[in-house]
């Protein structure tokens, strides 16, 4: 099975090599680091579960009976917190190179924290409501909508 991001709700961007994740709807925020933002990207990308256990039972030093329960329980909580949602045919394709020969890395367990501490700003402030206009707009702003009084 494929997944995608569940976007519009959903907004990610990596930095130096850690993925964070913003669930707009809920406030929730999620980093992702090593183990789960190699996984998480090859999901975005459009690889199935068992392409991803193939490619790290190859080029890590974790085995098949420790990598896919791994995998697989990291794409269930993935969907779970609704921050991937299956697809329906190919939405787009896997551009990730293959697996090059070479040393094994270690495997790491792919996992994620999440963070609830700015749930009370990430809903008030409107960044997900943003007109074409942009935003900030002042209140009475003939592009905000608003009615003077009067």
């Amino acid at each position: 099975m494929e997944y995608r991001l569940n976007s519009p709700d959903v907004v990610q961007e990596e930095l130096d090599g850690e993925v964070i994740v913003v669930h707009l709807v809920s406030g929730s925020y999620y980093s992702l680091t090593r183990g789960g933002a190699e996984v998480w990207r090859r999901l975005i990308a459009g690889q199935t579960a068992g392409a991803i256990v193939d490619q790290l039972t190859e080029t890590t030093d974790g085995t098949r009976p420790v990598i896919g329960p791994a995998v697989e329980q990291f794409i269930a909580d993935l969907v779970a917190e609704q921050l991937i949602v299956p697809t329906t045919g190919r939405d787009h394709s896997p551009v990730l190179a293959p697996a090059t020969p070479g040393e094994r890395s270690s495997f790491e367990a792919p996992r994620f924290e999440k963070f609830t501490d700015m749930q009370e700003l990430l809903l008030v402030d409107p960044i997900h409501e943003v007109a074409e206009a942009g935003w900030p707009l002042q209140p009475n702003s003939p592009e905000s909508g608003a009615v003077p009084p009067g």
